[in-house]
């Protein structure tokens, strides 16, 4: 009684790889004379009609790999698994049409109902469009039309309001960033790479920021609240996190049981020689957490309303 092995297996590949075909397509570009298509094919194992398709796909591909992609893209469909968010819903998030592309990736990506990370959200949008992402606005001193057309709409809507029972109702939030010398707080936009795409390129108006002008070499950053007959103090704040990225240190060198100490005290000298220096942080502002805004600033709004409702 034979003992139990592996069947035999087909000597023909389903799928034959880049090397295989290499090989084919060397064998056929510099085949003699006397040669004939049907023997190179059945010298590299493989049907007539196999080499036919092979010599077709390169003529239509330009080269001579396995490209699975083109043809999959060819064709209307991609290899692996679908994409969890359709293309409609990238395609409007990209568009210039996007009321939250100035916002983070996560609040758009709520806002459109994406129950993707950041960082699939990211890939997604990079990879089936022109490398969009969440670019650096451009700046300008004109207010946009976008701006101008709320803001007067605004005074129209209530330039008829009365003082009482009508402005005396309304509190006025806003957080001030003064910061000339460095921009922590530079707005970016959801788009594509470069001046084209669905979101009208850089040098669209809808992707260029108002520029602030520069009157002081200071970052003071603070946050008040004013009503009618309330108009809270100035807070100021600052994120204490460090905003200089320290370098990293080199390795430290260990002492190997073939040299010396003497040799040993010498590499220790020069990795500490070779230290970078500390780090000196100036104390200056930064951008606004959410954990901060809901633990100290929002806190004194809620008791400014209180107090004015006593």
């Amino acid at each position: 009684m034979d003992s139990p092995h592996t069947p035999p297996q087909s000597s023909h590949d389903k799928v034959p790889d880049t090397g295989h075909r290499g090989a084919y397509f060397w064998h056929f570009d510099h085949r003699r004379d006397d040669e004939t298509v049907e023997s190179i094919a059945r010298a590299h194992n493989i049907h007539p009609a196999t080499g036919r398709r092979w010599r077709n796909e390169r003529a239509t591909l330009g080269t001579d790999r396995r490209v699975r992609n083109p043809k999959a893209k060819a064709k209307g469909h991609k290899l692996g698994r679908p994409f969890k968010v359709d293309y409609e819903t990238l395609e409007s998030m990209v568009s210039k049409e996007n009321p939250t592309r100035e916002k983070p990736l996560l609040f758009q990506a709520r806002q459109y109902d994406i129950r993707l990370t950041e960082r699939s959200l990211q890939y997604n949008l990079r990879t089936r469009f022109n490398k969009a992402q969440m670019y650096v606005a451009r700046y300008t001193k004109k207010v946009s039309s976008t701006n101008k057309t709320k803001r007067v709409q605004y005074g129209k809507d209530h330039k008829d309001w009365p003082i009482y029972r009508g402005w005396d109702l309304v509190y006025f939030t806003d957080e001030a960033h003064v910061n000339p010398t460095e921009r922590f707080q530079k707005p970016r936009v959801l788009r594509e790479r470069g001046n084209t795409g669905l979101g009208g390129g850089r040098n669209n108006p809808a992707n260029i920021a108002e520029e602030e002008d520069i009157s002081s070499g200071f970052s003071v950053h603070c946050y008040a609240c004013i009503n009618w007959f309330f108009k809270s103090d100035l807070g100021f704040y600052n994120d204490e996190r460090e905003m200089l990225p320290k370098p990293k240190p080199p390795r430290k060198p260990t002492k190997s049981k073939y040299e010396t100490q003497e040799t040993f005290n010498n590499r220790l000298r020069e990795w500490e020689a070779k230290l970078p220096p500390p780090v000196t942080q100036e104390a200056q502002g930064n951008y606004m957490t959410q954990k901060y805004y809901a633990k100290n600033v929002l806190a004194t709004y809620i008791k400014a309303i209180n107090q004015a409702r006593l």
